[in-house]
């Protein structure tokens, strides 16, 4: 399952369509991350231009298109026509990530989509902007508050770590997965990837691969430390692991999730961060701070997890 293409798109619709000759037509830019293998794939499509015999009807727009192409343009173009203004303000524009998808699969490569704009062509080539389409953003915060501040402060001169073969694999882990939540907005499915690097750092530190054999390998190694809170965070991760990422027991396919219930979800990743960081202070022995981080779904809401279990089945409850 991945939470993040499952987001609304914003879309801006120009009123100039309705003033222009039936049909309309043009094309679909479709800005792409300049990933590996990408500008030798969008080459090769616009090498390809003039030679459609023979291409599958949904991929031939892509081929056709890319004549639009030029060197250093990160973009596909996707060739379309439509009756009418009303006829192009009604298209669905998630049909062009699952064209995309499919166009993936042909060429063995990764195509981030950026930005989406229908240009219409009005006789000096396809060059009207009439719709744009961009995701809409999960906003992410990290604070560092003066008591913050001054938890570093006294954590670097408190003596050595704890420095254990567990605890460098754990923070590597750790490390990723906020390392990918800060490019959560460039490249599709990264709220999932930082969850599963904090799920990996979790396992890292307890050995172990369910839910109840974590919760005695921390009560026996960390004692009373290992308490109620760090407890009931772990079996949440376990169960959001097992129920909505990895092998999920649960399918949760893409059609099947509101926005709500997708958002539920992602801020699972802010539990999972607090219980890796909170298991790595156990396995260092020693006080370490646990900066804030919150994601904002908008309409001025925002959420934080504190390691307070009472949270799980409040802000933090999982959807139905």
């Amino acid at each position: 399952m991945s939470s993040l293409p499952l987001r609304p798109l914003q879309v801006w619709l120009s009123s100039a369509a309705k003033t222009i000759n039936r049909p309309i037509r043009g094309v679909f830019r479709i800005e792409v991350m300049p990933a590996l293998m990408v500008e030798q794939t969008l080459q090769f499509l616009h090498q390809h231009s003039n030679s459609t015999a023979g291409v599958v009807q949904s991929m031939l727009p892509f081929i056709e298109g890319s004549r639009y192409w030029h060197d250093n343009d990160s973009a596909l173009f996707y060739e379309a026509s439509f009756d009418c203004a009303e006829t192009l303000f009604s298209y669905d524009v998630r049909t062009i990530y699952d064209l995309v998808r499919e166009l993936e699969l042909h060429t063995d490569v990764n195509f981030t989509i950026v930005k989406i704009v229908f240009l219409a062509d009005v006789g000096t080539g396809p060059n009207l902007p009439l719709l744009v389409a961009e995701r809409e953003a999960i906003s992410r915060g990290i604070g560092f508050e003066i008591e913050e501040r001054g938890m570093v402060a006294n954590s670097l001169s408190n003596g050595e770590l704890n420095w254990t073969d567990r605890a460098k694999t754990a923070q590597q882990y750790y490390s990723t997965g906020i390392g990918l939540l800060a490019l959560e907005d460039q490249i599709s499915g990264l709220i999932d990837a930082a969850y599963m690097q904090f799920y990996l750092a979790t396992e890292a530190i307890l050995e172990a691969y369910v839910d109840g054999k974590a919760i005695e390998k921390g009560t026996r190694m960390y004692g009373s430390r290992f308490n109620e809170n760090i407890q009931a965070a772990v079996k949440r991760v376990f169960l959001v692991r097992n129920n909505y990422f990895g092998h999920a027991g649960k399918v949760r396919r893409s059609g099947q999730l509101s926005n709500d219930a997708m958002f539920a979800i992602a801020k699972q990743t802010l539990v999972a961060r607090w219980c890796a960081r909170a298991l790595i202070e156990l396995e260092v022995a020693a006080d370490i701070v646990h900066r804030e981080m919150r994601l904002y779904p908008g309409h001025g809401q925002s959420f934080a997890f504190y390691g307070d279990a009472n949270q799980l089945d409040a802000e933090f409850a999982l959807p139905n």
